[in-house]
């Protein structure tokens, strides 16, 4: 039971400072910001009782002791606040001690002499005190021990007993080999943002396998070498104990599907449809920056396409880079309700399974973006329901862009169908972007021969001509007609037919 009022106000401080997060259970950590806010040199010296008739006390072998517990030992300060032995920091400093030296352990079981994490330091002075007092040190000393984050995208080894400033952690979706969480990252543990006392909103991807972990780096490694603003840059990566974790930022906006949903209201003009390309194109970069490198990405599908919407009309960024090169979902994506989206398989290319002895060539994403970029004009031409009636008219249980017959895979009937009706929009006739847009879809993408797909570099030069032309005004975005024709839907039963609402 403490005394003083005064130190009953600083540890009631630091306690109340405390943060909680939830992940394998409940933890405590002290944020940064709250050691700095209250480890003063006023409160020290309140702290230790040092006033004018204590100056002597004052001295420490290097400097006044206020001054040195500032510049040195904040967190071995607050440790002992902790425990009720603040008193005790004069001979630690005396031995040199630093935060830096953090976490302390036993240099031998039962030894009152504690080591530095590296062992290059030996501290004697807590020996002279009870032995559970040096078991409070060694357990309370975790909670200022919360590991900073930066823009250097490190690996932590984290130990097993140490907080992470995490809060408001929740899952969001999980399969057998992985759990994505959202959560946050305290503010005062984050060095690689804008600053501010707004806490950083995190995805945090957790492996249950160490294996898939560490071919998920080896595909880091190389983003993090290309730094493209259009592909995910992670915040950094960790293990602790058998938590194989990786942190990149949230993407508040979803994925390309969320994106889809919620900008469904939005009027169909030219200024969507220039920004549509854009954000085409983007992606397209992207990929050639991957294919330059020698990597594909192996699993396109728009949930892993992320809508980042800090700036403007937001930003499209590719993600799950190299995840089908390590492991095949089992289980089908996640979908939002009933919806019928299709697994993973609906965006894979036909020689996926008309060729499944051979190496897949990085053409193999071409066709996975075709269909995305597919995907992409109808909601442009239409709405998001026009992508699910598309979908559930495909043939089931995969809903691929194709069938598979013999000699060789087909594009799926429906598919063309669509691209028919499509192209006999009135607002695509006659030399428009939008058809342009389409006949470069049909033509350099969704070929069901490799050789015949365009390279991602050349689609870059195909999207950035129909951007040229669009503000050249050499072509229009679309025909503006007088009454938009209506919503296109697509049935499968024996047959398949197109209704129009």
């Amino acid at each position: 039971m403490r005394s003083d009022e005064v130190s009953i106000s600083l540890y009631k401080r630091i306690k109340e400072s405390e943060a909680k997060y939830h992940l394998d259970g409940t933890h405590f950590f002290l944020p940064e910001s709250a050691i700095e806010d209250n480890i003063t040199e006023k409160n020290i010296k309140a702290e230790l009782g040092l006033g004018f008739w204590g100056k002597v006390k004052q001295v420490v072998s290097k400097g006044d002791l206020p001054t040195t517990v500032l510049r040195d030992a904040k967190k071995a300060f607050t440790i002992l606040v902790y425990i009720n032995e603040s008193k005790s920091i004069k001979g630690l400093l005396d031995e040199g001690i630093k935060d830096s030296d953090l976490p302390l352990r036993r240099e031998a079981e039962n030894s009152g002499v504690l080591l530095s994490h590296d062992k290059s330091k030996r501290f004697k002075s807590l020996q002279t005190m009870n032995d559970s007092v040096v078991d409070s040190f060694l357990e309370k000393q975790w909670i200022v021990m919360a590991p900073t984050f930066d823009s250097t995208r490190n690996h932590l080894d984290i130990p097993s007993l140490c907080p992470l400033p995490f809060s408001n952690i929740e899952a969001l979706t999980g399969s057998h080999s992985s759990v994505l969480y959202k959560g946050e990252i305290h503010y005062s543990h984050y060095r690689g943002g804008k600053g501010g006392n707004n806490n950083i909103t995190i995805a945090i991807k957790r492996f249950l396998r160490e294996k898939l972990f560490n071919q998920e780096l080896k595909n880091l490694r190389i983003l993090q070498e290309l730094d493209h603003p259009y592909l995910i840059r992670h915040i950094a990566t960790y293990t602790q104990e058998k938590s194989y974790c990786i942190i990149s930022p949230f993407a508040e906006g979803g994925d390309l599907v969320n994106m889809w949903k919620s900008l469904d209201h939005i009027v169909r003009d030219d200024k969507l449809m220039l920004s549509s390309i854009e954000q085409m194109k983007h992606i397209a970069e992207a990929l050639k920056a991957l294919h330059e490198v020698n990597c594909r990405h192996g699993d396109l599908k728009p949930e892993n396409i992320f809508h980042f919407t800090d700036d403007g009309d937001g930003k499209l960024v590719i993600a799950d880079v190299g995840v089908s090169r390590t492991h095949r979902e089992a289980t089908e994506m996640r979908a939002a309700g009933t919806s019928t989206r299709a697994t993973t398989r609906s965006y894979e290319a036909p020689e996926t399974l008309s060729k499944e002895d051979e190496a897949r060539s990085r053409k193999y994403d071409i066709w996975s973006l075709g269909c995305i970029l597919y995907e992409y004009t109808l909601w442009l031409s239409h709405d998001y329901e026009a992508i699910e009636s598309l979908s559930r008219a495909r043939k089931a249980p995969h809903h691929e862009f194709y069938l598979l017959m013999k000699p060789t895979p087909v594009i799926e009937p429906i598919v063309l169908a669509a691209f028919t009706a499509l192209r006999e929009d009135p607002r695509c006739k006659n030399g428009t972007a939008l058809e342009a847009l389409m006949k470069l879809i049909q033509d350099k993408l969704l070929q069901i021969q490799v050789d015949d797909r365009c390279t991602a570099a050349e689609l870059v030069e195909h999207l950035q001509m129909i951007l040229d032309d669009i503000k050249s005004k050499r072509i229009p975005a679309l025909n503006d007609v007088t009454l938009p024709p209506q919503k296109l839907r697509f049935v499968r039963a024996d047959h398949f037919e197109i209704i129009e609402e």
